[in-house]
């Protein structure tokens, strides 16, 4: 994910879906998400013909997401579903991480700004390869429960420096049934 906003962007046009009677509202709220996703996008684009420009510019996204996921949370407000778990899956998460370690991170950062805004996030992120955990060394971890890992792996940081709980699981094929009840024991509805 080259620019987090775009998570937000696809969240909120599915709340468009769900919530049809306020889909208008919803619109503008997107509308505006991706004006600031595309000046985002421009200054990236000038910070790369600058190098010292472009390490400001990484230090300085969360004061826009912050500012995206309070809107965010006074749209769910408005919608009365603030308090309800809001479920957002990242699927095809090896890609991520095939990118780099540093998207791994920004991706993290966005998530855990986005989870101090809007507490009933409950993020999932799903793929192929295993998920790191913290590991003896500052800057390295150990694969976690990877399957034909060679003993002793490692990877660059991750997950270490999150307050997620990481858990690797090998879904196989996942019947609808066992779907739904392990989304229920992460706190997320039935009727969702």
């Amino acid at each position: 994910v080259a620019e987090p906003l775009t998570l937000l962007v696809e969240l909120v046009r599915q709340l468009a879906i769900q919530y049809p009677q306020y889909q208008d509202f919803i619109e503008r709220f997107r509308r505006s998400l991706q004006e600031t996703q595309a000046t985002r996008s421009l200054r990236r684009q000038e910070a790369q013909r600058a190098a010292a420009a472009k390490a400001a510019v990484r230090r300085q996204p969360e004061s826009e997401w912050e500012r995206a996921f309070k809107n965010l949370y006074s749209l769910l407000v408005s919608l009365g579903v603030a308090e309800r778990p809001l479920l957002l899956v990242l699927d095809t998460f090896e890609e991520v991480q095939y990118r780099s370690s540093d998207g791994v991170a920004e991706l993290l950062r966005f998530l855990d700004a986005f989870q101090r805004t809007v507490p009933s996030l409950r993020p999932v992120l799903a793929g192929r390869n295993p998920v790191y955990t913290a590991a003896s060394g500052p800057d390295t971890m150990a694969l976690a429960h990877a399957p034909g890992a060679a003993p002793g792996a490692r990877a660059t940081r991750s997950l270490a420096s999150t307050s997620y709980r990481v858990e690797n699981r090998e879904l196989g094929d996942f019947q609808p049934a066992a779907a739904q009840e392990l989304l229920v024991d992460r706190g997320i509805p039935p009727h969702l």
